[in-house]
């Protein structure tokens, strides 16, 4: 069956008539209302993939998001106790789980390759934990900031987004290295993230399944997705000659 794609306009009164109750039950508004449509559409047999926008973006979803107590900024993330490891995503707060033993093996033998790449250059590399103001720009104060991510490997190509804080801006290359709970936001969150941002090239890497999935930016968008297997060399497109041994970062047991 061919697939369809159908799209909903939300009626922006709704914001009006239904954001306080949604509030009060500790529901957001927008995904509150994308989870119940798509659920209804699929309990019915449609066959759609549910795309849904409004006719103003801004005054559908900001509304609702300044009336809630827990939206953040840099200036609180600076505040928070350094000893458990957050991010912050569009002002909300997002727990960090304790990488795992294979993460951090995974993790260290892309460090090891890139590092030795960019050994005599003025690129750097930065494993996790390093904060990443991803649209901080150079007039903003920590209160205008609601975004700060933590990639696993963040490499940047201009010295001058790099700070005593971390990076102020988007870095050139990140590689995020998956874990049964941050699956879905690295793959699609993040991604989304990375795009609007202006990272140049996104890598997600699976230790389960041995693979890299590389991303470029072209246009403002993410073209030719590629999959590596686990003995592949995989080009950095960003940094002209870097190659990765993906058999040095998925050994064979």
């Amino acid at each position: 069956m061919r697939e369809t794609t159908t799209q909903i306009i939300l009626d922006k009164r709704l914001t009006e008539e239904t954001a306080g109750l949604f509030e009060s039950l500790g529901l957001d508004l927008t995904t509150a209302i994308r989870v119940f449509l798509k659920k209804s559409l699929c309990m019915r047999g449609f066959p759609f993939n549910v795309r849904f926008d409004t006719p103003d973006e801004e005054t559908f979803i900001s509304p609702l998001k300044r009336q809630r107590e827990d939206v953040y900024t840099y200036a609180d993330y600076l505040s928070w106790n350094s000893n458990q490891r957050c991010e912050l995503h569009e002002g909300t707060q997002v727990m960090l789980p304790v990488p795992t033993t294979i993460h951090q093996r995974v993790l260290y033998a892309f460090f090891l390759q890139i590092g030795s790449f960019l050994q005599g250059t003025k690129y750097e590399v930065f494993p996790a934990p390093f904060d990443v103001r991803l649209f901080q720009k150079d007039s903003d104060r920590p209160e205008d900031v609601n975004t700060v991510v933590q990639p696993d490997i963040s490499v940047i190509c201009d010295p001058d987004k790099i700070d005593r804080a971390g990076c102020k801006g988007a870095p050139d290359f990140i590689i995020e290295i998956l874990s049964p709970s941050t699956a879905n936001t690295d793959r699609q969150y993040k991604f989304d993230l990375y795009r609007r941002a202006g990272v140049r090239e996104y890598w997600v890497v699976d230790p389960d399944l041995r693979c890299v999935l590389v991303h470029i930016l072209e246009d403002g968008k993410y073209h030719a997705s590629l999959i590596y297997l686990s003995r592949a060399k995989v080009p950095v497109n960003v940094l002209d000659g870097c190659e990765i041994d993906l058999s040095l970062v998925f050994p064979e047991s």
